[in-house]
């Protein structure tokens, strides 16, 4: 049985990434999944949510934003 020499465990230890770094990647993935998800559906229900947020306003502010998107 070999043992290792103590100058190859020193640059194992050194390069070593360590526990936390496989965890935030997969964190940094799952959020960047989430994001992407959450950009496809506002593109698939954009005009809902600017009827939504559009039916808050008073007419005459309706009028004006309705008129100049046409």
């Amino acid at each position: 049985m070999m043992t290792p020499s103590t100058a190859a465990t020193d640059l194992d230890a050194a390069t070593a990434t360590p526990p936390q770094v496989p965890r935030m990647i997969v964190l940094m993935l799952a959020n960047l999944a989430l994001s992407g998800l959450l950009a496809s559906l506002m593109l698939a229900f954009q005009e809902q949510l600017l009827d939504y947020q559009l039916a808050d306003l008073d007419a005459s502010t309706v009028d004006h934003v309705t008129t100049a998107s046409r």
